[in-house]
Formats: structure tokens, sequence, C-alpha cells
């Protein structure tokens, strides 16, 4: 998997969230909504992964971000960086057999290019 740069942090943001809906699926959820306690609107991409773990890319979305993704097809598809919130995303790795200890706090302009979808990923 690529290296990242950003800050290691505890998973504590990501505890206790619902699971709402797989927005993209294929062969398994590449896009997934959740919502976390006070009703913000959280979403897994799937970004990365090697032969031992699924790197996910975490981040909270404004409301507006919110209904353009359940109003609009293509905004699914897109990466919109003005919809996420703070202008940071989290990186965790996820194996199959146990949920990871801790993740990345990483700026956005700090993202790998490959990790950022566009029209190509259509």
């Amino acid at each position: 998997m690529r290296a990242i740069k950003g800050q290691r942090i505890s998973t504590e943001p990501i505890h206790d969230l619902r699971f709402v809906r797989n927005v993209i699926y294929f062969d398994g959820p590449l896009l997934s909504e959740y919502t976390d306690k006070i009703g913000q609107h959280i979403f897994y991409r799937w970004c990365d992964c090697d032969e031992t773990a699924n790197r996910w890319m975490i981040y909270h979305i404004t409301g507006r971000g919110h209904s353009l993704i359940k109003d609009d097809d293509q905004y699914m598809w897109t990466f919109h960086r003005e919809e996420i919130i703070g202008g940071t995303v989290y990186i965790a790795d996820f194996t199959s057999n146990e949920p990871p200890q801790e993740m990345l706090e990483v700026k956005i302009e700090d993202l790998p290019a490959s990790y950022i979808p566009d029209e190509v990923d259509r």
C-alpha cells in the first residue's frame, strides 16, 4: 500500500457508528455511509489494499454533500473537497481478523492522487 503522511491517532472518532447503507458496491462495498451519535454523515471509501489489509478513507461530509449524494448518481463517484468537514480524512487499515487500533489523520492535499476518485473511476 502507498505510504501516507499523517498524524497517528486512536480510532475513537469512528467508534459507535451506525451503518446506513452501501452507496457503491462491486464485489464488496466501495463507498459506505454511516452516522455518528450526533447525526453527522460519515463515509468509508475503499482506497487501497495489500495481502493483509484493506485501506479505507473515512470522512465526515456536510449536509449539502450528503444531499448531493442522495440526489445525484454522478456525484457519488466524485470526491468534492469542499464537502469534507475540516479538510482532513482518516486512513485506517482493516484486516479480516480485527479492527485497527489506530489510524492516520491526513490533510486532503497530502493524499496520494490515486486515492482521490475522478472521472476515470467511472
